[in-house]
C-alpha cells in the first residue's frame, strides 16, 4: 500500500492530497546543509498516523538553487515544518531565504544544533545526506524533540564578525612573536622584547636594519632620539639590562627572516586595531548597544574589549529566560553525571561558545590576581581562591559564573550595577548591630588608642617588612580590632582555624 500510495503521491497534481482517503494532516520537510549542495526529504503524515514519503531531492546552493527549493516547496505550506542543522555558515543563506519566501511560516522553519541531531541521526546507521535528509524529515514531526538554535540576523554576523576578526588577528599576533623569539634564541639572543613597548620595537627595528652588533644599535638608537629632541631617559635607564648582549650580532639570513616576521607582526595589530574600531563604532550607534556598552564597562575586571565581545557574541540576549542558560551558552558550567543516588560534575561543555568563555576566564583571572579587594566581585575572587584553598581554575569557573549572574541582571532585567552593593550591605548590617550593642557609632576608649599604636608601628617598620609581611600584618591587625570592637570572626574564618587545630 505504501509504494501505490507513494507513487500517487509523487505525480505533479497533488490536490487529491485533501480527499477523505488520503488526507494529510501535516508535512515534515527535512534539509541535510553542505557547501555545495542541499539533500531535501519531504514527508507526510496522514490522518491514520502513517508517515509517507513523498520526494526526495538534490539542490544546488547557488542563489537559483535557491530560488528552485522555494518554489518546490510552495506547494506544501502551510502544513509544512521545515528543520535542518546549523552546519557552520552555511545553513545561513538557506534559512534567510527560507524565512523571507514565507514570512507567515518563519516560526515552522527550525535550525537546530546538530550536537542536538547527531545521535538520533546515527541511529539509522549508515550514514549520507539522502539518509540525513530522511531523518531530519521524521524528526520535523516531533515537536517536543525540536530546540530550535538562535540565528540572528545577517547584520548581526557582520557585525559580530568583526569582533571575531579582532580576535584572530591577535592570536596571530601571539604566534608572530614567538616565531620572534625563537629565531633570537636560535642565534643565542636571549634578550626577550616586550613589544608592547615603543622603545623595544624601535630597537628591535634597528637591530635587524643593518649588519651591527646590538649596542651599536643601541647607540644610534639614543642618537637619532636625541636629534629628534625625543627622550632617551628609558633606554639609557635599561643600558645594564642590555649590556650582556651587547657583542652580539645576526646574519644575513637571519635579519631577513625576523624583518618579514616584524613587518607581518605590525600589520597583524594594525588590521587587529581597525576591527577593533569598527565593532565599537557599530555599537556606539545603536542608542540600545551603546547604554549597555557602558554599563558592563563598569563591572570589575572588565575593559572595552571584554564588553564588545560579550555583547556581541551575545546577540539577543533577551532569550534567555534565566541567569543559567546564559551560563550554559557561554559554557561556563560543568556537566552532570547523574544515576541514582550518585551525582557528580563532569567537564566544562565545550560544545559552547569559545570565544565568551574566554574571555570570562580572562576576566575571572584578572579578578584573582589582583591584590586589591575593592568590589564585590574581586572580594568574592579572593575567598574562592585564597579562603576556599580552590585550584585555579575551578576557582576562574566559579568567578566566570559570578560575572554571568551580574551581565543577565544587567542586559536582561536592566539593573545599574555597584560593585560595592555587598560590602555596603555588610557595613550596615555591622553599623546596626554596633547601634543595638552600644548605642553609639563612636569608638570606644579601647579602639582609638590600638588604632594608633597599630598605624605607629607600621610606620616605624615599614622599612622592614615585604609585600607578603604587609599583607600577614594587616589581616592579623584588621582580626584584632574586629576583636576590640566585639565583633565575631566570620565563619568560614573560625572553620578553618578549628581545621588548623585538629
Amino acid at each position: 500500500m505504501t509504494l501505490i500510495l507513494k507513487k500517487s503521491l509523487d505525480q505533479e497534481d497533488n490536490s487529491h492530497l485533501s480527499s477523505v482517503d488520503f488526507e494529510v494532516i501535516r508535512y515534515g520537510v527535512g534539509i541535510d546543509v553542505h557547501k555545495f549542495k542541499l539533500a531535501v526529504c519531504v514527508k507526510a503524515q496522514l490522518a491514520t498516523g502513517e508517515l509517507v514519503e513523498i520526494k526526495e531531492h538534490i539542490f544546488l546552493t547557488t542563489p537559483q538553487a535557491l530560488n528552485e527549493l522555494c518554489q518546490f516547496l510552495q506547494k506544501f505550506r502551510p502544513l509544512a515544518h521545515i528543520l535542518m542543522e546549523c552546519t557552520g555558515v552555511y545553513h545561513r543563506p538557506v534559512y534567510q531565504a527560507l524565512c523571507d519566501t514565507f514570512p507567515e511560516n518563519e516560526s515552522k522553519i527550525v535550525a537546530m544544533n546538530p550536537l542536538l541531531l547527531n545521535r538520533r541521526i546515527s541511529d539509522l546507521g549508515n550514514h549520507s545526506d539522502k539518509v540525513d535528509a530522511r531523518a531530519l524529515a521524521n524528526v520535523a514531526f516531533y515537536d517536543s524533540l525540536i530546540r530550535p538554535s538562535y540565528v540572528g540576523t545577517a547584520y548581526f554576523f557582520e557585525v559580530r564578525d568583526f569582533i571575531r576578526s579582532y580576535h584572530k588577528s591577535r592570536i596571530h599576533v601571539s604566534r608572530l612573536r614567538c616565531r620572534i623569539h625563537r629565531n633570537l634564541d636560535c642565534a643565542n639572543f636571549r634578550f626577550v622584547f616586550d613589544f608592547s613597548r615603543d622603545w623595544h620595537v624601535q630597537l628591535f627595528e634597528y637591530f635587524i636594519r643593518e649588519d651591527w652588533k646590538f649596542i651599536t644599535a643601541y647607540e644610534q638608537l639614543i642618537k637619532d632620539r636625541e636629534q629628534l629632541n625625543q627622550s632617551v631617559q628609558v633606554l639609557k635607564k635599561n643600558r645594564g639590562v642590555l649590556v650582556p648582549y651587547a657583542t652580539l650580532s645576526l646574519s644575513v639570513t637571519q635579519r631577513f627572516q625576523l624583518q618579514l616576521e616584524l613587518a607581518r607582526m605590525i600589520q597583524e595589530e594594525v588590521v587587529a586595531a581597525i576591527y577593533l574600531r569598527k565593532a565599537e563604532k557599530e555599537v556606539i550607534d545603536n542608542p540600545k548597544l551603546s547604554i549597555v556598552y557602558q554599563r558592563l564597562c563598569v563591572i570589575p575586571g572588565f575593559g572595552p574589549v571584554s564588553a564588545l565581545t560579550i555583547l556581541l557574541e551575545l546577540g539577543d540576549y533577551t532569550r534567555f529566560t534565566s541567569w543559567e542558560a546564559m551560563a550554559k551558552f557561554c559554557g561556563v558550567v560543568p556537566k552532570i553525571h547523574e544515576s541514582g543516588e550518585q551525582k557528580a560534575k563532569g567537564h566544562i561543555n565545550r560544545h559552547s561558545n569559545k570565544f565568551l568563555r574566554g574571555v570570562l576566564y580572562q576576566v575571572a583571572g584578572v579578578l584573582i590576581n589582583r591584590s586589591r579587594r575593592d568590589s564585590d566581585l574581586a572580594e568574592f575572587a579572593h575567598r574562592q581562591s585564597k579562603i576556599r584553598g580552590l585550584p585555579y581554575k575551578k576557582a576562574s569557573i566559579k568567578v566566570a559564573q559570578k560575572l554571568v549572574r551580574v551581565i543577565y541582571q544587567i542586559l536582561v532585567n536592566h539593573i545599574a550595577y555597584n560593585p560595592t552593593h555587598e560590602q555596603q550591605e555588610r557595613k550596615q548590617i555591622q553599623q546596626a548591630n554596633l547601634m543595638a550593642r552600644q548605642k553609639s557609632l563612636l569608638s570606644t576608649k579601647r579602639l582609638r588608642p590600638l588604632k594608633h599604636d597599630i598605624q605607629d608601628f607600621l610606620v616605624t617598620h615599614y622599612e622592614f617588612t615585604n609585600s607578603s609581611s604587609r599583607y600577614h600584618l594587616k589581616q592579623g591587625f584588621q582580626r584584632i580590632l574586629q576583636k576590640a570592637k566585639g565583633v565575631k570572626p566570620h565563619r568560614r574564618q573560625m572553620k578553618k582555624k578549628r581545621t588548623q587545630n585538629l
